[in-house]
């Protein structure tokens, strides 16, 4: 029982990094990714191959804001399933659902 507990409430809590991350993640590198994107961003990525390598990470860090957005709220549901799972079981066991 108490093993359940504990895995409900690390899936719940690792749900709101992951999705506190993707909200973060977002703030961060969408204006990066904007100037990337821009006219001035593409010329400066012609002029200097570094930029372009810097313009690529910031489009890929950009990318994975949805995926951490989805994987954080789908693994905080799990977590609270879990968790509600839990004190169903408990209530079952100790007799209050009669």
């Amino acid at each position: 029982m108490w093993r359940r507990k504990k895995t409900g409430v690390i899936s719940v809590l690792a749900g709101v990094v992951l999705f506190v991350a993707g909200l973060l993640d977002h703030a961060f590198a969408a204006p990066k990714a904007a100037l990337c994107q821009s006219g001035l961003g593409q010329f400066a990525q012609a002029l200097d191959g570094s930029v372009a390598h810097d313009c690529g990470l910031v489009t890929t860090l950009e990318a994975a804001t949805g995926w951490l957005l989805v994987t954080g709220t789908l693994t905080a549901v799990l977590g609270a399933a879990v968790l509600y799972q839990t004190r169903a079981a408990v209530r079952a066991v100790s007799g209050e659902g009669r």
